[in-house]
């Protein structure tokens, strides 16, 4: 039976970026509620059933969607 799901960094873009695929974000910087969160941006591959990808898509992977992080943009070929 296949593998179901899988997800992978694309390792050719992260040799690209010298491994530097990850950036402290800080926000309300200076404020007593400041809050850093730490995000990567990279390309990666993902396998998983089709429902549970347009799920991801609409609402992002990860955590703090609700705050923009975890969006994705599909490219065809790559």
């Amino acid at each position: 039976m296949p593998r179901q799901f899988g997800f992978a960094l694309d390792a050719a873009y992260v040799g690209r970026m010298q491994g530097k695929v990850q950036k402290l974000l800080t926000l309300k910087e200076g404020r007593s509620d400041e809050t850093k969160i730490k995000g990567t941006l990279a390309l990666f591959r993902l396998r998983a059933p089709r429902e549970l990808m347009e799920v991801g898509y609409e609402c992002g992977f990860g955590e703090k969607n609700s705050m923009g992080f975890g969006m994705v943009k599909v490219e065809q070929g790559v």
